[in-house]
């Protein structure tokens, strides 16, 4: 439960100069489009992150591809974020939309994309599920995994 109210947490020191932190998402499953690259997430040590340094009010996420040591990265805007309580039909957790200006360490392509970044808790774990969506290419970009 602890990380649920992360993203409030992360929301709250956005606009502070002085805060800094990380988080870091492992994924265990990935997709692009209809098809399933489960088994690069594992080989390649997919990690997302949410960042902020502590003399910059800005937050950032990557993408990093481990193994290959490449690397989307840029800053965010927060365009939406929410809670919900625990249901019948839902466990707890947390909603965040934001629009992502990122820069790839591979190529020289840069770009927009819009991200949702839910975050969930199942029996005290925290697991993750984040959809890309490449405004340049039309690519939606999916991945599920847990919080660490």
């Amino acid at each position: 439960m602890k990380y649920i109210f992360f993203l409030t947490f992360m929301i709250a020191v956005s606009n502070s100069v002085s805060a800094q932190f990380s988080q870091k998402f492992i994924v265990t499953e990935h997709s692009v489009g209809e098809n399933n690259y489960d088994s690069l997430a594992i080989e390649n040590g997919i990690t997302l992150m949410l960042s902020q340094e502590s003399d910059s009010s800005d937050v950032y996420f990557t993408n990093l591809w481990t193994a290959a040591e490449t690397y989307s990265y840029g800053k965010i805007n927060i365009i939406h974020y929410d809670e919900y309580d625990e249901t019948i039909d839902s466990n707890p957790g947390s909603l965040l939309l934001f629009d992502w200006f990122y820069s790839n360490s591979y190529d020289e392509n840069k770009g927009k994309a819009k991200v949702v970044l839910t975050i969930y808790s199942v029996n005290e774990k925290m697991y993750f599920k984040c959809e890309i969506f490449v405004l340049e290419t039309n690519e939606t970009l999916s991945y599920t995994g847990y919080l660490v």
